[in-house]
């Protein structure tokens, strides 16, 4: 059974329970005991390629622990993909965090992957389905006996559309991914969409310097279409049960981010819970988008929490 960081074990209702942990809304599904977290583990990082298509190298970098994981993760590997509004970033850009779970004995496969503009949806889901099957033959030097996934961002989204399966995104994608870790995810690209453009009527002073013209042009450099952004709304693939499969879900969620509102995580919480799979939901208070992607006051609790998740779904 789930348990708070202060002890306190919380009453279940159905797969749900709500917890409150430093002014911290969790909602977790009742899915077993959580282990002690290790730290400081010596880690190795090295560049390597997983892939290979239409003449492109897919390139990535690993964070492997040195030394003795705990038992339940020395062959537990999470398949870390990017954000960048679907359009931009790279392999490094959950460095801080890929680097911290290692040293927590998770090892990590940050990977590079076809996006927009130069290529269309759905390239990056077959990439990340590619990444979880390159895990899996066992090409990191040992035999991974759980693959997860961890994206931020519009990596959440597409992390978790990745490992559901689905069946009307014009690819027929065999992922086999054991759980997901969604950060700030853009769930509902469309939603997304809409919001930013709504947004760009305010004017910049009121804006602060936040973007939501880049963050709009990244939307469609990767969708062909807004109707092909409802048809990759996580929210509408659960709804409509065009998916294969339901993999324990981690949906980490800052309390002012402004690119992914609030609201979007707490929908595709409630789709997954209906839908019937087991999901945890962690909102952080008083940091924005991308908190654990550095340090704030919130990053250790975060990392800790992914960590617990991990130890919780993945024994081996």
């Amino acid at each position: 059974m789930y348990a708070g960081r202060d002890g306190s074990t919380p009453a279940f209702h159905g797969f749900t329970a709500v917890v409150s942990r430093g002014g911290a809304c969790v909602v977790g599904a009742a899915i077993g005991g959580i282990g002690v977290v290790s730290v400081g583990l010596p880690i190795c990082q090295r560049p390597l390629n997983y892939a290979k298509v239409d003449g492109l190298e897919l390139r990535a970098e690993l964070y492997a622990p040195i030394g003795e994981p705990e038992p339940g993760l020395r062959h537990v590997v999470l398949v870390d993909v990017h954000g960048g509004a679907f359009s931009s970033g790279n392999r490094f850009a959950g460095l801080h965090y890929c680097r911290r779970l290692a040293r927590m004995g998770v090892t990590v496969l940050s990977i590079e992957f076809r996006h927009g503009p130069d290529h269309k949806h759905p390239a990056a889901l077959e990439d990340i389905a590619r990444a979880v099957r390159f895990c899996r033959e066992g090409r990191l030097g040992f035999d991974a006996a759980r693959v997860g996934l961890i994206g931020s961002s519009s990596g959440g989204h597409l992390v978790t559309l990745t490992a559901v399966e689905p069946t009307e995104q014009g690819t027929e994608l065999k992922c086999d991914a054991d759980f997901v870790i969604a950060l700030w995810p853009v769930s509902d690209p469309a939603a997304r969409y809409h919001y930013l453009l709504s947004r760009q009527l305010e004017t910049k002073a009121s804006l602060d310097g936040w973007d939501p013209f880049r963050l709009a042009s990244g939307h469609r450099g990767y969708f062909r279409t807004v109707a092909q952004m409802h048809g990759a709304s996580l929210q509408n693939v659960l709804t409509r049960g065009t998916f294969e499969k339901l993999p324990p879900l981690l949906i980490v969620q800052p309390e002012l981010d402004r690119n992914v509102p609030v609201f979007m995580s707490q929908t595709l919480h409630g789709a997954w819970r209906l839908a019937g799979g087991m999901v945890e939901y962690h909102q952080y208070p008083g940091v924005g988008h991308g908190f654990a992607a550095v340090d704030t006051t919130q990053t250790d609790d975060c990392l800790d929490d992914v960590a617990a998740f991990v130890r919780c779904v993945a024994p081996v």
